[in-house]
């Protein structure tokens, strides 16, 4: 019997930018793989508004071409505009494709936000910006940071996404990794293969497949330990794959992981989803809106 994983919802954090359609619709269409939930975070951060609160704060019009007064009372304006908009491409999408969806609003630094809201039954979507500047600059660096200081797990969108399918690669420390179980059920959803990288010693009485005895295609390709701290090498490894996402438990490419996990996802040109490992500390559950929980209205 395949296994099973207790995943609840995909939330997918937005903030105070135009929202991408195509990650949005990447979001809706993984929950509906995993029947899952699709929640759309928008993130207010009250930081957001100081600048419009220094003395002689302007900005530039791009269709007047001329720079004005930047006012509190426009900002907060344009803010609820984008949640508006935020709400209305995410309530369309997950219409379009059958998946069960809401929307908060959160008036609170993204730290506190994720805090308040993410769950460890949670799979929080980030999605690196296509443009390369956004990268660097507020709010997606806050963000990234906010999801992996979480308790849930996260899934990391490449700017490029190569393919939309092909085998669902997992990479494991140990014969029980966390991924293993999370990898399975994907590909049993997806009616793909699985392929599970080994950065372990096999034990030669090793106990039967659970994905090869539910009738998923598994192969295996054995790593050294020490190839996880080169992502680039670990890249060339698995090169010709052609997998459509790769799954990983945190830590596995050492203490922190660092930018490790974003920069597979990058070089592959895949989804790569960072589990906890067994054993991880469950958030309290949610059972109001976060907006509610952090003593806030929500405003869209």
């Amino acid at each position: 019997m395949t296994a099973r994983i207790a995943y609840k919802r995909v939330v997918m954090g937005l903030h105070q930018s135009t929202p991408d359609r195509t990650t949005v619709r990447l979001a809706a269409e993984f929950a509906g793989l995993l029947r899952l939930d699709l929640m759309g975070l928008f993130i207010e951060d009250p930081g957001m508004l100081a600048p419009a609160q220094r003395p002689g704060a302007r900005e530039f019009q791009l269709l007047g071409r001329r720079w004005r007064p930047l006012e509190p009372q426009s900002l907060t304006r344009d803010i609820e505009l984008c949640a508006l908009s935020a709400r209305r491409m995410l309530d369309e999408t997950a219409k379009t494709l059958g998946v069960p969806s809401r929307f908060e609003v959160v008036r609170a630094a993204l730290r506190e936000a994720m805090k308040a809201v993410s769950q460890a039954s949670d799979i929080v979507i980030i999605a690196e910006p296509h443009n390369p500047a956004e990268r660097a600059i507020a709010p997606f660096p806050q963000l990234v940071k906010a999801a992996f200081e979480s308790a849930a797990t996260v899934l990391y969108l490449p700017r490029r996404i190569a393919r939309a399918r092909g085998p669902v690669v997992a990479i494991a420390t140990s014969p029980d990794d966390p991924s293993l179980a999370t990898a399975e059920t994907i590909a049993a959803a997806a009616q793909e293969s699985l392929i599970v990288i080994e950065a372990f010693k096999r034990e030669a009485e090793a106990a039967p497949d659970s994905a090869g005895a539910a009738g998923i295609p598994v192969a295996r390709l054995s790593v050294a330990r020490s190839a996880l701290g080169d992502i680039r090498s670990l890249s060339s490894a698995i090169d010709g794959l052609r997998e459509r996402m790769i799954v990983v438990t945190r830590g596995a490419f050492g203490e922190g992981d660092g930018d490790k996990p974003a920069a597979l996802a990058a070089l592959q040109s895949v989804p790569l989803l960072l589990v906890e490992p067994a054993g991880a500390p469950a958030s309290e559950p949610a059972n109001e809106p976060a907006n509610e929980r952090l003593g806030r209205p929500e405003t869209a």
